[in-house]
């Protein structure tokens, strides 16, 4: 691992102790290795606009929407 991770910067634990999206917290994932997601559920989330001139955001709607075309390919 390149570097350590302070999982209370991008999470918040919930009252059973589990860890959950912090609000406002941006989350990029990097999958270096084969991972099964035959079980897996994935959902979109809104995701407000965060950098200028380069994100401009995107809603919920659209959010899964590219997650299905994604899918689909």
């Amino acid at each position: 691992m390149w570097r350590t991770v302070n999982p209370a910067v991008y999470f918040q634990k919930s009252l059973d102790g589990s860890l959950g999206q912090k609000v406002g917290a941006i989350y990029d994932i990097i999958i270096t290795q084969p991972i099964s997601i035959k079980s897996a559920t994935i959902q979109g989330v809104k995701h407000p606009r965060c950098i200028p001139r380069k994100c401009n955001g995107v809603s919920l709607r659209e959010s899964g929407l590219l997650i299905k075309k994604v899918a689909r390919k």
